[in-house]
């Protein structure tokens, strides 16, 4: 899996410290169909991030953001909440961990990647928002450079352009003849 645009993410480091980062928590996102919709609504979300953004898009308008600027917004949080959407994966994570963004997901079945992400090292997990603030206010300092780091290192590896390259061939190494 990739970002949206990998080029321009390709552009874009996580040169932000915790210190640096004046968003503590994020969601910015919409439901372009009703499955989105479905599952990014039956919760409360908004009350356990600093910073909520959601509005509907069936009708194929652009989005709130230009690319560039969703990042720069998204770069300088240190938690970002993934709301399930119509798939199994979302970009939004993977943009997250590369400008060292630590997920927050809020559903299970994201994680099937060759080499998947794990839960204290990547990421939180949390079925609610109660349990999603909890979290993230009990995530020291200390832990969070440590997970924001570990995103940093997974996204190279496996969804940079480069990196996405090379988890290519090892899979197709791995494939039996």
């Amino acid at each position: 899996y990739w970002p949206r645009f990998p080029r321009v993410m390709q552009t874009k480091t996580p040169k932000k410290t915790y210190e640096n980062r004046t968003i503590g928590s994020l969601f910015i996102g919409c439901a372009e169909n009703n499955v989105q919709y479905e599952n990014r609504t039956h919760q409360d979300w908004k009350t356990c991030v600093d910073r909520f953004e959601f509005y509907v898009n069936f009708g194929g308008n652009p989005h709130k953001y230009n690319y560039n600027e969703y990042l720069d917004i998204v770069g300088d949080a240190r938690f970002g909440l993934s709301l399930e959407g119509y798939g199994n994966k979302c970009q939004r994570e993977i943009e997250y961990m590369a400008l060292g963004v630590v997920p927050i997901f809020t559903w299970s079945s994201f994680n099937s990647y060759w080499n998947p992400l794990i839960e204290g090292v990547h990421y939180l997990y949390a079925e609610n928002p109660t349990e999603a603030k909890a979290k993230i206010d009990s995530c020291t300092k200390n832990k969070w450079q440590e997970m924001s780091e570990q995103c940093v290192l997974w996204y190279n590896k496996n969804c940079s352009i480069e990196g996405s390259f090379n988890t290519t061939i090892e899979i197709l190494g791995s494939v039996p003849l």
